[in-house]
């Protein structure tokens, strides 16, 4: 599965979350605004740097260690804070260009 980059995007696993959030993923889904989802990823969006820091902070907050396990991308730069166990590719051939994130291993966590 894959989610597409959009404006600002953080991206986070549903495995990471279900072992290592507080509450696990349903705890995650009432704390925070999820902007989409699929089987694997979790994405929060926004509109400029600041707010997507003030969401990840608020994550953050929670006790969560978003250095190790948050990856971050634009959708015209593309990764700009990546981890290993998210993976972006651009599948546009030309500009504007199409982001996508998904997750690296794939385990269902819902």
């Amino acid at each position: 599965m894959t989610l597409h980059v959009k404006f600002i995007s953080a991206f986070i696993r549903k495995a990471d979350i279900a072992t290592h959030y507080p509450g696990g993923c349903t705890a995650f889904e009432k704390q925070h605004n999820v902007n989409e989802s699929d089987t694997h990823l979790y994405r929060l969006l926004a509109m400029s740097g600041a707010d997507l820091e003030f969401a990840i902070d608020s994550v953050r907050h929670c006790g969560f260690d978003c250095e190790r396990y948050v990856a971050v991308a634009d959708m015209c730069l593309g990764p700009l804070d990546t981890i290993a166990s998210i993976i972006f590719t651009n599948t546009a051939k030309s500009f504007p260009p199409l982001w996508l994130a998904r997750a690296a291993e794939e385990h269902n966590h819902v």
